[in-house]
């Protein structure tokens, strides 16, 4: 094999194991041990991606928590307010149900939803392992969320001197 040397590796990992039975997603952790005969580079790679895509995703959703935050008078208005967000963004993510299966009306609407374009990008990366070549829409997507959000809540945010 040239002058690269590849090593027998072992991991032992948890991995998302997709069951569809009814139409109906179930996703449960199975731990399983599987055997690759790859440079370790390209798996730290992939970790390296995954952590980059998931703190992008954590700054979209902190910058969507500081836009709701300006909107909100109260604290109690902001959970509410919160709580509303959240409960359809994870029901329309296509985590729970394949969005080609939704009335096209709802597959246009989560078009507006990052959490579609993180488990979209999580799911290539977990389960396809594909790179940032593969995955750059989803990646630009929740980047012009999270700038977007920024910018919105900036301008709504007002500074009162007492």
């Amino acid at each position: 094999m040239g002058g690269v040397s590849y090593r027998n590796r072992s991991c032992l990992c948890l991995s998302t194991f997709i069951d569809k039975q009814a139409g109906i997603n179930r996703f449960t952790l199975v731990p399983f041990t599987f055997h690759f005969q790859e440079p370790s580079c390209i798996l730290l790679q992939s970790l390296l991606f995954l952590f980059g895509v998931c703190f992008i995703f954590i700054l979209t959703t902190l910058s969507l928590g500081l836009f709701i935050s300006t909107i909100s008078r109260t604290q109690q208005q902001a959970m509410m307010t919160a709580i509303f967000f959240m409960m359809p963004a994870m029901l329309l993510s296509g985590i729970f149900s394949p969005i080609e299966n939704m009335p096209k009306i709802i597959q246009y609407i989560t078009i507006l939803n990052p959490l579609k374009y993180f488990a979209r990008a999580v799911r290539g990366i977990l389960l396809k392992g594909n790179d940032f070549l593969i995955l750059w829409p989803q990646v630009l997507a929740l980047a012009i969320f999270g700038i977007s959000a920024i910018i919105l809540s900036s301008l709504r945010f007002k500074k009162h001197l007492e």
